[in-house]
């Protein structure tokens, strides 16, 4: 038999039992399924009410609104198929720095920051507002990440867990 030479470039998947490699191999370890009562509505009437469903799925984190235009849910999880976070952290930094260069070169007033437009849901708001939230936006997926990454201490940090906010 001849022998292939294999390089592995990176591990990552979006599955039932995790959002990343790690998170998939600790259900395996722990012989944990990722069949639960469905929270997603299908068209149609189902015979079955349990699936192996992607839970708390937040497309945001790996597309932009526009990409998202154009894809369904099955398609989300293909493009980011085989990632790892690195090399997800490196397109959000790039599309980030893009983002903010060109609002920069704008030169908003204190003026043009109290426009109003309308949004369908939340009726009038300002452009403040809205380029606030885009950074809280990006504060919850800071601490989306510090928080993977805490769990990662869990079982280490042993009796303080009880007052570490971010364990709970």
């Amino acid at each position: 038999m001849q022998k292939t030479r294999v390089v592995i470039t990176g591990m990552g998947s979006i599955s039932a039992i995790g959002k990343n490699a790690d998170e998939t191999w600790e259900s395996v370890v722990n012989c944990k399924t990722g069949i639960d009562a469905m929270t997603v509505q299908l068209p149609g009437e189902l015979r079955f009410k349990n699936a192996a469903e992607v839970k708390n799925y937040d497309p945001y984190a790996y597309f932009s609104s526009k990409e998202l235009a154009s894809l369904d849910r099955f398609a989300q999880f293909e493009k980011s198929k085989g990632k790892i976070l690195s090399d997800l952290l490196v397109e959000f930094e790039e599309a980030r720095a893009k983002s903010l260069s060109e609002l920069r070169s704008w030169n908003l007033t204190d003026e043009q920051l109290q426009l109003k437009g309308m949004h369908p849901e939340l009726g009038e708001v300002t452009l403040s507002q809205l380029l606030a939230t885009w950074v809280v936006h990006d504060l919850n997926h800071i601490r989306q990440i510090a928080t993977s990454m805490a769990k990662l201490y869990d079982a280490g940090v042993g009796p303080w867990k009880e007052y570490l906010s971010i364990l709970k």
